[in-house]
């Protein structure tokens, strides 16, 4: 249940956080901000916000610990080596970011690089917040084994 709520808090954390970053520094001038840490915690809120993601935010917090939970208990989440599953954690949170950014992405189609850039934005934030799940469930994983083991 912990490892639930910590990956519910880094999907509201972590990934806008890497959006708003990811937005900005791929081109400060469109946002009219500088890149400070109080204007990215307003752009952040801001997008949390904003209901054009929720139709596809609010289902990826449901869905995200679902998943998790099923892929930890797995024999080969547990046995697999780290630097392998942080690969595939980053190359399916790559795919599956813009998906949850997918209405920004076809709101802003009138313009293509508004377009490429929250697509972008999307995959990065995607990639590092699977990771840092993975992580966080794979540790626990492994916490739990190694107390089992010492007693």
């Amino acid at each position: 249940m912990k490892r639930n709520i910590i990956c519910i808090i880094l999907m509201l954390t972590l990934a806008p956080l890497v959006v708003c970053l990811t937005a900005v520094c791929l081109e400060p001038s469109e946002w009219g901000i500088l890149v400070n840490p109080f204007n990215i915690v307003g752009m952040v809120l801001f997008g949390l916000f904003t209901t054009p993601l929720w139709p596809t935010y609010i289902p990826s917090l449901i869905i995200t610990p679902i998943l998790m939970n099923v892929i930890a208990r797995s024999k080969k989440f547990r046995t697999m080596p780290l630097s392998l599953l942080v690969g595939i954690s980053f190359v399916i949170g790559a795919m599956v970011g813009p998906l949850v950014l997918i209405r920004m992405v076809l709101i802003s189609l009138d313009e293509p690089k508004f377009a490429t850039r929250w697509a972008v934005a999307g995959a990065l934030a995607g990639a590092i917040t699977l990771i840092v799940i993975v992580l966080v469930y794979r540790g626990t994983i492994l916490r739990k084994s190694i107390k089992d083991k010492c007693v």
